[in-house]
């Protein structure tokens, strides 16, 4: 790990799919963080990584119980979808944050909390009347007919009002729609639309790293 390769990761975990995780990272600090992959889930994955520098060779399989680490260059991208998922910063990072009811919006520091989705949006009885939180039109599914992934509205439609385009293109014209709301309440921190920033954007300052859980125990 080169001293030169720096990042101070800002988190972002977004719902366009489900499951899907988004880290973004700016090079501002001098020390570069890992990230540990961990496979706590019955059966084996693989994550697929994609951005610009790579981090790390791409997709690769882990099998139940299996780890990796992943050394990030600056203005890398992780992508994990489909499945839930946490992430949790390791060592003393502490979190940024303007104290709840100040006026003045004074800034305190807390300690980073784990965050991301733990529930499974596709598993049936999770959602109202047992069905599955995600909505039938919004879930994709696999040759043989099984339920592999919950696409966005945006994804799903291509309406600018879900994807924030066009006459929608700004925080004031693009609130949150029912599909966002319906994923915000089952995933409280994830990323559920365009201008979702001021629940889900977390940073993160002085961790030594970060561990991406897969199928966490809570889930």
């Amino acid at each position: 790990m080169a001293a030169s390769q720096s990042c101070d990761p800002v988190l972002r975990w977004n719902a366009s799919l489900a499951f899907m995780l988004l880290l973004g990272f700016s090079p501002v600090s001098v020390l570069c963080v890992t990230f540990t992959l961990v496979n706590s889930c019955s059966y084996q994955i693989w994550p697929g990584i994609s951005g610009t520098p790579p981090l790390g060779a791409g997709g690769f399989a882990l099998a139940p119980g299996q780890s990796t680490v992943l050394n990030p260059a600056p203005g890398c991208l992780v992508d994990g979808y489909n499945m839930p998922l946490t992430v949790s910063a390791n060592g003393a990072a502490l979190d940024v944050v303007a104290t709840a009811g100040n006026a003045g919006g004074t800034a305190t520091t807390v300690a980073c909390a784990t965050a991301g989705c733990t529930s499974n949006l596709l598993l049936a009885g999770a959602g109202a009347g047992g069905a599955a939180t995600c909505p039938a039109q919004l879930i994709q599914t696999n040759s043989a007919g099984q339920a592999v992934a919950c696409r966005s509205a945006c994804e799903a439609f291509a309406d600018p009002q879900y994807c924030c385009t066009g006459a929608f293109s700004t925080p004031q014209t693009c609130g949150p729609s029912w599909y966002s709301q319906l994923f915000k309440s089952a995933c409280p921190t994830a990323y559920s639309y365009a201008y979702d920033d001021p629940s889900s954007t977390f940073t993160c300052n002085g961790a030594a790293g970060y561990t991406i859980t897969f199928c966490p125990s809570s889930s």
